[in-house]
Formats: structure tokens, sequence, C-alpha cells
């Protein structure tokens, strides 16, 4: 369950950089956002397979 909630409030967060980038009109940052969260996603997925393997 807490698992969900990290993920959902990271979601939330993931559509606050994007409004946030568009605010700026700094498509540059919306970029670096979309690399970072893709980044930290499949990190977790990776962590995920991990914790499913052992």
């Amino acid at each position: 369950m807490g698992y969900w909630k990290w993920l959902f409030k990271k979601i939330f967060n993931f559509f606050g950089v994007i409004k946030y980038a568009l605010k700026l009109k700094g498509y540059r940052v919306l970029a670096y956002g979309f690399i970072i969260y893709g980044a930290i996603g499949a990190i977790a997925i990776m962590f995920n397979q991990v914790i499913l393997v052992f």
C-alpha cells in the first residue's frame, strides 16, 4: 500500500513539474523533468524486479 501511495505522490509531483514548466514556458525544463523522472522510474522498476527475484 505504501508503494502505491509513493507512486501516486511521484505522479502528482510529475504533473506539478509539468505545470510549473509550462508556466515558465521553459520547454528545456520540461525535457529535463522527463529525463529525470524517466531515470527514477527505470531505477524503481529495476529495484522492483530485483525484489521479485529475491
